[in-house]
């Protein structure tokens, strides 16, 4: 999928219930699989990589703004 950038996550879900209805409706990745108990572990695994990302970006951020105060 896309890479979500901070500022996007944090524009695109300025309100969580578009965050949750995002998740629980899916963002069409899983649409063709027919168990869904693979469809929801589908979009916690695409949740999970996107804070990973999220939090990767904050902390590469964080020692960009670091190494510009020294």
């Amino acid at each position: 999928g896309e890479t979500i950038t901070y500022d996007v996550f944090v524009e695109r879900y300025k309100d969580m219930e578009t965050l949750l209805k995002d998740v629980l409706e899916g963002s069409g990745h899983h649409k063709n699989r027919s168990n869904k108990e693979e469809e929801l572990n589908g979009r916690i695994v695409d949740l999970q990589k996107i804070v990973s990302d999220l939090v990767n970006e904050k902390e590469t951020i964080q020692r960009v703004d670091e190494a510009r105060l020294t």
